[in-house]
């Protein structure tokens, strides 16, 4: 709509860009996926290890939380319910 209110005239349908067809946009995706990972910056061995250490006790320690939280959720239910 901005060209047609600068140019005073229509676009013609012939500038618009051919339609790509389907394993051509999947080759230009995964092109532009390898182009992105390339980019990227890695961590080394011993990061890696370190990072994944911390996930684990995250996990291990937030797993403990939400037991201690069902099996007292869990015991007071018993209670009222008798």
């Amino acid at each position: 709509m901005a060209k047609e209110k600068q140019t005073g005239a229509k676009v013609s349908a012939k500038a618009a860009p051919k339609k790509m067809g389907l394993f051509a946009r999947m080759k230009r995706y995964f092109r532009e996926v390898g182009a992105e990972l390339k980019k990227s910056t890695w961590p080394t061995k011993q990061e890696l290890v370190k990072y994944t250490g911390i996930v684990l006790a995250f996990v291990l320690v937030f797993a403990c939380i939400v037991g201690a939280m069902d099996w007292g959720l869990s015991s007071l239910l018993k209670l009222i319910t008798g």
